[in-house]
């Protein structure tokens, strides 16, 4: 058996993926290419079935990053726009 200090650490890792990946809208998961229900539902189960981390080790190397660009973007339609002068000054033909 494990030590209780390891299962609660495991058990507060895979509650903070849950709760990261639960609290992002719907629409930033789509953009990103990525399943919300799948990920929050795989997080517990990591748990359940002896393999720990591994899930929220994944989500958080994989898919996390995607779902953060996508918000930074702030575009509903694609990649973040390369800022070429300052955003005050419109850009010379």
């Amino acid at each position: 058996m494990g030590s209780p200090i390891v299962a609660l650490v495991e058990v507060a890792v895979v509650l903070a993926a849950m709760i990261d990946a639960a609290r992002r809208p719907k629409r930033v998961w789509e953009r990103a290419g990525q399943h919300k229900v799948l990920w929050v539902a795989l997080q517990p189960l990591g748990l359940v079935f002896v393999t720990g981390l591994l899930v929220p080790v994944a989500y958080v190397i994989f898919v996390r990053p995607a779902l953060r660009r996508v918000e930074r973007a702030g575009r509903p339609d694609g990649p973040p726009r390369l800022m070429t002068g300052p955003p005050d000054h419109p850009r010379e033909p």
